[in-house]
């Protein structure tokens, strides 16, 4: 398993941690998840890859004003288009988390 992925799901679920210790084991562990915890780790998964594409450098992307415009709202679309796609507003019970 991915560590990123494995410290994400830990921390939706904090009992899981000594299941992913052993790493052929996670798969099968999936499944005694309930819902709660499911819905928490979706919640951070999409938290981070929105977190991903907002810190993004794209100072590079443009030599003009205009230029950094067009990536400026293409990375806002993208962001926007991440959070309606995944109904982040209703998935994320903490708004305060700044994504």
């Amino acid at each position: 398993m991915n560590e990123k992925l494995k410290q994400v799901a830990i921390t939706a679920n904090p009992s899981s941690e000594q299941i992913y210790s052993v790493a052929e084991s996670w798969p099968y562990n999936c499944a005694a998840w309930s819902g709660e915890e499911l819905h928490e780790l979706v919640r951070l998964v999409v938290r981070d890859c929105i977190k991903v594409v907002s810190t993004t450098n794209i100072a590079s992307c443009g030599a003009t004003t205009y230029d950094m415009g067009i990536a400026q709202c293409a990375q806002e679309k993208i962001i926007n288009g991440i959070k309606s796609h995944f109904d982040y507003i209703k998935l994320n019970r903490f708004p305060d988390e700044g994504v």
